[in-house]
């Protein structure tokens, strides 16, 4: 912007061009540039993602460790049925969450936005509520325990040995 100002108050003492249309360009830019940084300011788009990426690293971390039991979440060798690093996992997740609020700012993300029943397909809602489940449609289970395969056919499986034979195993 103040190069092209400069530019046009240089050519127009050179006599090239007219200042008034240049000084319409010039208002122009600097109105445009004014509100790209007001909607910035008002988003505060940079400062959000800034927030949510390194909630988002947290989060990693706390994962990481609990899938291979370090820290907090040790599981105890001289009781190994111990629910210890389950529940620590539920503190911490608690924690996470109360830290990534209370960070600030958060209004316009869609954190705590209530969505419409209808887009809920993978088993997220109780099956009263599933839209899929009411009208009748397959879903990708059916099974009660979300297993693929149906309960009478579990363990009996066919196997293709070295000689292809295709034997049932189990019963």
């Amino acid at each position: 912007i103040v190069f092209i100002g400069t530019a046009a108050e240089e050519f127009d003492k050179l006599g090239i061009a007219d200042t008034g249309d240049w000084r319409h360009i010039v208002f122009g830019l600097t109105l445009g540039a004014t509100l790209l940084i007001s909607f910035d300011a008002l988003f505060n788009a940079k400062a959000r993602w800034r927030q949510l990426r390194s909630a988002a690293g947290m989060l990693e971390n706390v994962l990481y460790l609990y899938r291979t039991r370090v820290g907090l979440f040790e599981v105890d060798p001289l009781n190994a049925d111990s629910r210890q690093p389950e529940v620590e996992l539920c503190q911490a997740l608690k924690k996470w969450r109360s830290d990534l609020v209370a960070g600030g700012d958060l209004q316009l993300s869609a954190l705590k936005k209530d969505h419409p029943d209808t887009i809920y397909f993978h088993e997220q809602t109780p099956k009263a509520r599933r839209p899929r489940a009411e009208k009748g449609e397959a879903t990708a289970t059916t099974s009660e325990d979300s297993s693929p395969v149906s309960a009478p056919h579990r363990g009996s499986a066919a196997v293709a040995g070295p000689g292809g034979n295709g034997r049932a195993v189990g019963g």
